[in-house]
Parts: structure tokens; C-alpha cells; sequence
């Protein structure tokens, strides 16, 4: 594996187009999920990513995903998220994964934060990492609210492990994992506004 570098890697997800806005969810149906790979600065390992509709109000969408201590509750393989710290709209949080069928354990401490994105009503969340036993951590949420009952997610991934394993199969898992989240973030958010 290539160690990407920090700043390539946020610079990688910044440079990134996002997909259009409500004609991709109406094209394709409330419960489908768009997946695809984007490359990424200074590394082999490609970009998982997944955008759908989430039928909720973007609001609704942003409190679950900044819910931070709760992301076991919908991320794929997660085995811990506790916050360690929050000031204002950012937040240290340490996360902890398994991987290769719950036989290795990945950890990083993130900083993740909420911003307004480019678009009227986007909101943006990032996660960076600064310290973990992964060469690179990085993941972006974008919600765009549609309407005032639905949100167009979009759900980037890149995380890559320092494990002897080929950039093809870490590149599968991105995509896979961030397919399977936004899927679980469906669920999670109807969850929680029926309690």
C-alpha cells in the first residue's frame, strides 16, 4: 500500500464532483443506491462511494449523522464510536472497525465536521483522521435536502488499512462498506423519528 499523505487525501475529496441533485433519485426510486469508485491522490486505492435517497428531511439526516456516539448503530463493522471531545461544529471522536470476518481490528481518532456545502441547504460532514493504525481515514457525508420529506445522500469512503493486501480488493471493500452505510443510515433515520 502507498501512505497517501493527509493533505492529498482531504485535497482528493475536495477536488470531487458530486452527482446531480433530485433527477438522480427520481430516475432511479426511493429505495435505490447508486455506487461508484473515484480515484484518489497518491494512492491505488480508489474512493468508495454511494448516493441515494433518504426519505427524510435533510435536518433529520444531519442530526443522526453528527449523532457521532451512535455510529455503531449504522456503519457497517463498526465496533466502538465514542466522542472525546466537542467544541462547536467539529468533534474528536475515536472509532473502531473490524475487518477480514471480525479478525483484525482497525482504529482511528477522527476530527469530524459539519459545514454548509456549495449548494442552497447542503450540508457537509468530513471525517479526517489524525492518529490510527490505518495509513488513510477519510469520509465525507453530503445531504441536499430535495423537498421537505426527502434528502439526496451521498456517502464517500476511503480508508486504507497498512495490510499486505492488493489496492483491488481494499477498493472493493470501500465501495461495498459505503453502499451497505447508506443503506443503514436509511434504516437508522426511521428509527429514530418513530421513537
Amino acid at each position: 500500500m502507498t501512505r497517501l499523505p493527509l493533505a492529498l487525501g482531504l485535497a482528493a475529496f475536495v477536488a470531487l464532483p458530486s452527482l446531480a441533485l433530485p433527477d438522480l433519485a427520481a430516475a432511479q426510486g426511493p429505495e435505490a443506491i447508486q455506487t461508484y469508485r473515484e480515484p484518489a491522490e497518491g494512492t491505488d486505492v480508489t474512493i468508495g462511494a454511494a448516493t441515494g435517497l433518504v426519505q427524510a428531511s435533510a435536518d433529520d439526516v444531519v442530526a443522526v449523522l453528527s449523532d457521532y456516539a451512535n455510529y455503531v448503530e449504522f456503519m457497517p463493522s463498526f465496533r466502538a464510536s465514542r466522542v472525546l471531545g466537542r467544541r462547536g461544529n467539529r468533534a474528536n471522536v475515536y472509532v473502531e472497525a473490524t475487518i477480514l470476518h471480525d479478525t483484525m481490528t482497525l482504529w482511528a481518532q477522527v476530527v469530524l465536521r459539519v459545514s454548509d456545502g456549495e449548494r442552497p441547504g447542503q450540508k457537509i460532514i468530513e471525517a479526517t483522521m489524525t492518529r490510527g493504525n490505518v495509513d488513510t481515514f477519510i469520509v465525507r457525508w453530503e445531504v441536499q435536502p430535495v423537498d421537505a420529506n426527502n434528502a439526496l445522500v451521498t456517502f464517500k469512503l476511503l480508508v486504507d488499512p497498512d495490510l499486505p493486501v492488493p489496492s483491488s480488493l481494499v477498493s472493493s471493500e470501500n465501495e461495498r462498506w459505503a453502499r451497505a452505510t447508506l443503506g443503514r443510515l436509511r434504516t437508522r433515520v426511521s428509527a429514530v423519528a418513530a421513537s
